[in-house]
């Protein structure tokens, strides 16, 4: 299930009534659990500010973490791996310049400083059968992604299913660069690791995206307890070349693009989202 907001800025009581909606038209509320580990995965790639575009803005991950703490008294914490080092001193710099450290001194979330990481299988993995996690990530009850919607290099899009990646400790990410150098066996790489981490949330901050192509908009996209099968065309989550062949997925995904891509794309995989874009 997909929900798609138009969301003119990053405003909080703006975002906030977005982030509200969505849990709202999906029924998130009865989804998070009321007690445990919840991890809040954004996309902190490098030391930015938030107005730069890289970084998932900081009034979002506010905004979702005050929801969650309206319905549950679980610990919220929240984690990525950057690029280059996975230290504490690396997540300090990025933590106090994509605003995260401002978010996590108001009551309700906490900021990741353990380094370590966890070996997890993945027999169903058709690339990879396993990966090793940040703990954050690996001991969580629940994880929700809020992911950063921008162009990148290689995929060609980065989305909810990119972000991912950093749940990869660390300078482990460019041994897989090094594993799969072409474009389809990355992105199936990318999915057998989307299958491990099963994230039960996906958010898209694409009030900005850097490409600066992209409507205004937050999307949010959950699975159920039952996971939804759809036959996922790589090219157009990943990609604009066409290269990749389907490849089922056993999860709810969010299809990242222009509102005219968009809607088509929804039309031709058969997905339903929940109030139409104005």
């Amino acid at each position: 299930m997909i929900s798609v907001q138009h969301t003119p800025s990053y405003d909080p009581a703006v975002i906030q009534a977005a982030v509200d909606r969505h849990f709202e038209l999906l029924h998130l509320d009865e989804l998070i659990p009321k007690e445990g580990k919840i991890t809040i995965k954004p996309n902190l790639l490098l030391k930015r500010r938030p107005e730069e575009g890289t970084t998932t803005h900081p009034a979002l991950v506010e905004a979702v973490v005050r929801r969650i703490q309206k319905v549950s008294n679980a610990q919220i914490t929240l984690a990525d791996s950057p690029g280059g080092p996975f230290t504490k001193q690396a997540l300090e710099g990025i933590y106090r310049a994509s605003g995260m450290e401002e978010v996590a001194k108001k009551p309700g979330a906490v900021l990741n400083y353990d380094v370590g990481s966890t070996h997890i299988p993945n027999p169903e993995g058709k690339l990879c059968k396993a990966f090793d996690l940040i703990n954050p990530i690996a001991e969580a009850d629940f994880i929700v992604s809020i992911c950063k919607l921008k162009s990148h290099c290689m995929t060609g899009l980065s989305g909810g299913v990119k972000n991912l990646f950093g749940c990869i400790p660390g300078l482990t990410k460019p041994e897989f660069h090094w594993r799969y150098p072409e474009e389809r066996n990355f992105c199936g790489m990318l999915l057998d690791l989307c299958g491990t981490v099963k994230p039960e949330i996906t958010f898209v901050d694409a009030v900005v995206s850097i490409s600066h192509t992209s409507s205004p908009a937050i999307c949010v996209t959950i699975r159920h307890s039952s996971w939804l099968r759809f036959s996922c065309i790589l090219s157009q989550i990943f990609s604009s070349k066409n290269k990749c062949k389907k490849r089922t997925l056993d999860t709810f995904l969010i299809l990242n693009f222009r509102r005219f891509c968009f809607l088509k794309c929804c039309k031709s995989l058969r997905l339903g989202f929940k109030e139409k874009l104005e």
